[in-house]
């Protein structure tokens, strides 16, 4: 019973209101002209946007890689932080707002400016070199063509800073590469310096020089037999030549038993010579030819000499000594003795060298250990800085992944703040609020019973008798005064409503 007694109540305040529809509607009127006046006095805050757009390197990446491979939010945060920088502030306020009056007033604006920056990066789920790729900057501020301004300086700022940061991080690249290189390099010409002088030092003993050592050791083996039987055979001749010395007689001459020919000792001598040099070299060589001339010349001279003449040379009138070859024997056995020293020595010097061969590959084997790993990698790294300077020159140039400015900043005509559809919102509900509180008030704290249902709800009593309202004089001179007042209230709001409407346009 008490809720159909609420709503019987909850209908007759509507109702209520439905009849006092002039305080609805001043209301109304009211709440949108107080709303008017408040967006005009509100200060309002426009906001400016400039489009840049990521564009690919110029030049295909087949031919020039880029070297400088970071993420584009992360580029673009960093550039913020460089863009938003004090000294750029400095410049761009003394341009927009003037010459601060303090630090402090500096200050201020550089914090302002700061926080009323937005850059939103657009298009980044595709590929980077994709042409679509974008990103915005917007501006906030209470001027419009200021933040047109303010936006496109910070756009220029960016595609600005973009290119320097591309440049030195392509420079700092190179320079990275170029100094392992050159560490690289520096390791690398030790080794080489190590491995030449093992090499100076170990010049003969190596794994090349094996094979000449060998041939050089059998010759000189050769040479060692071939002067073995030369010096056996001057011992031989030495001993029949001791054997035919002459005898001195009682009266103090010589008297030769069996002299030996000179040139016929030569003969030998040279035959000698002839086998030692044949068993060093072939038949064509010309050691070999020449000695076998002397002995065809000798031979000749021996057999067409003159018996008196050999046997005047060796009389014993002719000098008081007479011609023996011993002393020539004993010298050539000296000089064969001497030589055997020497081909002894070097057949020792070269079989060091040969057994020394192995050792000393071992140690260049070692000493060589990992250089082709340490040359193959200065290569890569020398390849890498070919390549990291072609991509700084594309840099430097701005041949590579540059901004561009694909839609400038213009002054907005409308604000973003205050927003008029929420302020007008909020006027009418206030306005609404001010006049309909009272009548709400008034029925919530002194209800009146207006109609029989309301009675017989609220007391379970049946009416019995209705008595109807006496219209006295009085009460209609009241009805007409509320009605006056009532369209004057309307009145008022409306002209309230017009002149709000008028002081609201663009250069009232």
């Amino acid at each position: 019973m008490a809720g159909e007694t609420n709503a019987l109540r909850m209908l007759e305040s509507v109702d209520r209101i439905r009849r006092h529809w002039w305080v609805l509607f001043a209301g109304l009127c009211v709440g949108t002209a107080g709303s008017l006046v408040f967006l005009e006095q509100m200060p309002k805050t426009f906001e400016a946007t400039t489009k840049i757009l990521v564009a690919p390197q110029r030049i295909p990446q087949e031919f020039v890689k880029s070297t400088v491979t970071d993420d584009l939010a992360v580029r673009i945060a960093a550039l913020r932080e460089a863009v938003l920088s004090r000294p750029y502030l400095y410049k761009l306020i003394e341009t927009a707002y003037g010459r601060p009056a303090n630090d402090a007033e500096a200050e201020r604006l550089i914090e302002s400016i700061r926080s009323r920056v937005t850059v939103t990066v657009s298009g980044y789920n595709l590929s980077r070199s994709d042409a679509s790729a974008y990103f915005e900057v917007s501006f906030q501020d209470s001027n419009a063509r200021r933040a047109a301004e303010v936006a496109n300086t910070l756009a220029h700022l960016y595609i600005t800073e973009n290119s320097r940061f591309r440049s030195a991080r392509a420079q700092e690249t190179v320079q990275t590469l170029e100094g392992l290189a050159k560490k690289v390099e520096t390791e690398l010409e030790e080794r080489d310096r190590q491995i030449a002088a093992f090499k100076s030092a170990h010049l003969y003993e190596n794994s090349s020089q094996l094979e000449a050592n060998i041939r050089l050791l059998d010759g000189r083996q050769r040479d060692l037999d071939a002067n073995q039987k030369a010096l056996a055979a001057a011992k031989d001749r030495l001993e029949y030549a001791l054997g035919q010395q002459p005898v001195t007689l009682a009266n103090g001459t010589y008297a030769p038993t069996a002299q030996l020919d000179p040139d016929v000792a030569r003969l030998a001598v040279l035959e000698r010579e002839l086998d030692t040099i044949k068993a060093r070299y072939f038949d064509n060589h010309p050691e070999v030819q020449a000695k076998e001339r002397q002995i065809a010349e000798l031979k000749n001279r021996i057999a067409n000499a003159p018996a008196n003449s050999r046997s005047s040379s060796e009389a014993p009138g002719n000098a008081n000594t007479p011609y023996s070859p011993v002393d020539a024997i004993r010298r050539e056995i000296l000089r064969l003795e001497d030589e055997q020293v020497r081909i002894r020595a070097d057949i020792s010097h070269y079989s060091a060298r040969i057994e020394s061969t192995p050792r000393v590959e071992q140690q260049l084997a070692e000493l060589t250990k990992g250089y082709e790993a340490i040359a193959s990698q200065y290569r890569e790294y020398a390849g890498k800085v070919q390549l990291a300077k072609g991509s700084q020159t594309i840099e430097e140039a701005q041949k590579g992944e540059q901004f561009e400015v694909i839609e400038t900043a213009v002054p907005p005509a409308f604000p973003i703040a205050p927003v008029p559809l929420n302020v007008l919102g909020i006027g009418l509900v206030l306005g609404l609020l001010v006049f309909l509180a009272p009548l709400l008030l008034r029925e919530f704290f002194r209800p009146v019973v207006r109609s029989e249902a309301v009675l017989e709800a609220s007391t379970e009593v049946p009416v019995l008798v209705s008595i109807p309202r006496i219209h006295t004089p009085q009460a209609e001179q009241f009805e007409r005064n509320r009605r006056i007042a009532n369209w004057m209230l309307s009145a008022l709001s409306i002209g309230t409503l017009v002149v709000a409407l008028w002081y609201a346009q663009p250069g009232a």
